[in-house]
């Protein structure tokens, strides 16, 4: 959402960017402030993308993510090594088990582009006036105030045994937090900001939000990119849930 809005020249202030994934953060900071360091990194990760490789550096990358202080070399060396995990694991998948750790498999891909330069060039540009935080929803939104524009883009309720994906971050996402998640859009909404919520298009989701002042359940139809067979990936049901009368912009995602 922050590098489509950038892209089209519709960040015109302060920007925040917040995560409950600290070491995604920390990519993002990374990838703004040490760039250079990150790039020569890379380079040399890029050379091995075997399988071997791809175990080891997964074995690297968790014992950095859970020393939980680093030095800056570190954490540009952990930076690069998520990156390459990303690239080469399966589906570009990030999930962790219950010890907080990276456990997706290798992906087995021919030739793997571990990074782009020009890409990552754009992409510290765009985060030099942006605060990227991690923690709490709730406390990112504390300066919120008329006028702002809100994105949540929380774990989904899941619809089906097999699509309660909980592992992005150790800790689970319950239906109490979808509540205290939407008490907080509502007070946000009192507040005269603007807000836009993404979740599945799930009753419960629906009996939390319709009740509010003003929201707009709107149903779009989202690409799914995750899934073992390339043929099941079909467009599935969501909401984008508004408190402000949406343009019909539907069309213009495929």
């Amino acid at each position: 959402m922050f590098f489509y809005l950038w892209k089209n020249g519709r960040i015109t202030g302060d920007s925040r960017l917040n995560d409950v994934n600290r070491d995604i953060v920390d990519l993002y900071n990374v990838i703004k402030e040490n760039l250079s360091g990150l790039i020569e990194e890379l380079e040399v990760l890029k050379m091995r993308k075997d399988e071997e490789s791809f175990y080891k550096f997964r074995d690297e990358f968790n014992v950095l993510k859970n020393e939980g202080k680093w030095t800056p070399e570190k954490k540009i060396r952990k930076t690069a090594l998520l990156l390459y995990l990303n690239k080469t694991c399966f589906n570009g998948l990030y999930r962790e088990n219950s010890k907080s750790e990276f456990n997706v498999p290798y992906g087995r891909y021919a030739n793997p582009k571990i990074f782009d330069i020009r890409n990552l060039k754009k992409v510290s540009i765009s985060l030099k006036d942006a605060i990227v935080t991690s923690g709490d929803y709730s406390e990112a939104c504390d300066g919120v105030k008329e006028g702002d524009f809100v994105y949540f883009d929380p774990p989904y309720m899941p619809i089906s045994e097999t699509s309660n994906f909980t592992g992005y971050h150790a800790s689970n996402f319950l239906l109490e937090d979808q509540q205290k998640l939407a008490d907080l859009y509502q007070r946000l909404s009192e507040k005269g900001a603007f807000l836009l919520l993404s979740n599945a298009y799930h009753p419960e989701i629906k009996r939390l939000f319709e009740s509010i002042e003003g929201i707009h359940l709107n149903v779009v139809m989202a690409k799914r990119s995750i899934s073992c067979q390339g043929n099941s990936r079909q467009p599935v049901k969501e909401y984008a849930i508004t408190n402000y009368p949406p343009r019909p912009a539907q069309a213009s995602l495929f």
